[in-house]
């Protein structure tokens, strides 16, 4: 748990920086804009022979932007703690890059310097430098071109993917032409991977798609068996390593238009085994990827049409012989988003992904395919909305769905109540999960 001691150092810290920067503004150096939050959540398991108790998190975080008339300088610091036993969120890994780290105060906090960039706008062209999110695609849901910023997995994927994202340091340019073209640069050789929930806490991933499986393994040893899974294979930090990232956009006659390309390291880790006598040992590596795809969308009166596309190359994944195949990927999705109802969206998707030229017997299908079902209300002059989102894997039988309620009390409090609710087998990527059904209740208040 936050000793005293360190959480009131925090504190000091984020009040110090923002009397800093308030002594600057009032003296004429630039405009300063401070905006603190301090966030609170709790999630209850529903099942009987769960933990009562998925999550109790709080956070104060420090959104400070420092603007002159020729940059703009945003910082984003964050102090979160979370004290249930079945969310062990803070946790010694190999996640972060070198020059992207947390700082633990305690056995369940850390301090994080989550966004930190300065913005320059040129004739041409509009410069990023720093720590940030870069967003690509619009699924709902589900992500096939969002793959810049690795993720937290420690909500699995029921967390916002704006909360979720781990921003990285990176160079982030946009040129703009007279035909309104933007072509958008990254280099990133920030090597931060995804952050899986930790052993035993509640969504560790279990699932035979991703983690190998005793029964799976040519290993037959007699009596107990120490299963030991060693810390992530990062990829070093090094200019050799960096992540390269290529977007065209354009709006011509109607239509939203991109093309993407990405360099990169693919930030799920293939998990392969080695034996000794009565040990299993599971290891986590990480591989090259080029992801060429694009995104098209287009409105015609109450609907709009859109689709994504990724294909990838060198994806590896295990077979049920515990062998290694190399492959290429195929993914694409159609969505149609309707909005001829009262301040309603109604949204479906179709999203399929196709292995190219594998050999068969993968620990997940060939084809993989899902479906997804939103619709999203607001009410009380936007002050209320609701959101049903359903996610269904047709191939493993399995999906979730969460049903949420955010009001908007005031400019500076917002109230929201959610409930996840999970089906499916324990081998599915979603079924390994069905026994975590939760509500969770949050609030958040800004100042």
């Amino acid at each position: 748990m936050l000793s005293a001691v360190n959480f009131n150092r925090a504190v000091l810290f984020i009040c110090g920086l923002s009397a800093t920067n308030l002594f600057c503004a009032i003296n004429g150096y630039a405009q300063i804009n401070t905006t603190h939050k301090m966030r609170s959540e709790i999630a209850i398991a529903t099942k009987n022979n769960e933990k009562r108790v998925q999550l109790f998190s709080n956070s104060l975080s420090s959104d400070i932007t420092y603007q002159t008339d020729d940059f703009t300088l945003t910082s984003i610091i964050n102090l979160n703690s979370q004290f249930s036993d079945g969310m062990q969120a803070i946790f010694q890994d190999k996640t972060y890059s070198a020059f992207n780290t947390t700082t633990n105060l305690a056995n369940h906090s850390e301090l994080t310097l989550r966004e930190l960039y300065i913005e320059i706008p040129l004739d041409q062209y509009f410069l990023t430098l720093g720590k940030q999110q870069v967003v690509w695609g619009k699924a709902d849901g589900i992500k096939i071109l969002d793959v810049v910023n690795p993720q937290s997995f420690n909500e699995f994927i029921f967390d916002e993917f704006e909360q979720s994202r781990i921003p990285l340091w990176m160079l982030n340019v946009e040129f703009s032409f007279e035909n309104n073209d933007v072509l958008q640069l990254l280099w990133i050789p920030d090597t931060t991977v995804h952050r899986l929930a930790p052993q035993n806490a509640s969504f560790t991933v279990t699932t035979s798609r991703i983690v190998p499986q005793l029964a799976d393994t040519p290993f037959s040893p007699t009596g107990d068996i120490n299963v030991i899974q060693n810390p992530n294979n990062r990829p070093s930090t090094h200019v050799k390593n960096a992540d390269i990232g290529l977007r065209w956009t354009r709006f011509i006659n109607g239509w939203d238009l991109s093309l993407n390309y990405l360099y990169h390291f693919v930030d799920l880790p293939l998990f392969n085994t080695s034996y000794s006598p009565q040990r299993l040992n599971i290891n986590a590596e990480y591989f090259r990827s080029h992801l060429l795809g694009g995104s098209v969308a287009t409105t015609f009166k109450e609907i709009t049409l859109r689709s994504e596309m990724a294909y990838q190359t060198h994806i590896k994944q295990r077979n049920l012989h515990n062998q290694i195949s190399q492959y290429n990927e195929l993914t694409y999705l159609l969505g149609i988003d309707y909005f001829g109802f009262n301040n309603t969206l109604v949204s479906a998707q179709f999203m399929q992904n196709h292995a190219i030229n594998t050999q068969p017997n993968l620990t997940k299908p060939t084809t993989d395919t899902h479906v997804t079902f939103l619709i999203r209300n607001k009410f009380w002059h936007d002050t209320l909305t609701s959101e049903l989102l359903v996610v269904k894997n047709i191939d493993d039988h399995d999906g979730f769905i969460n049903a949420s309620l955010i009001h908007d009390y005031n400019d500076n409090l917002k109230i929201w109540l959610t409930t996840d609710i999970i089906w499916g087998k324990a081998e599915g990527l979603y079924g390994q999960f069905k026994q975590k059904d939760r509500i969770k209740f949050g609030f958040e208040i800004s100042f």
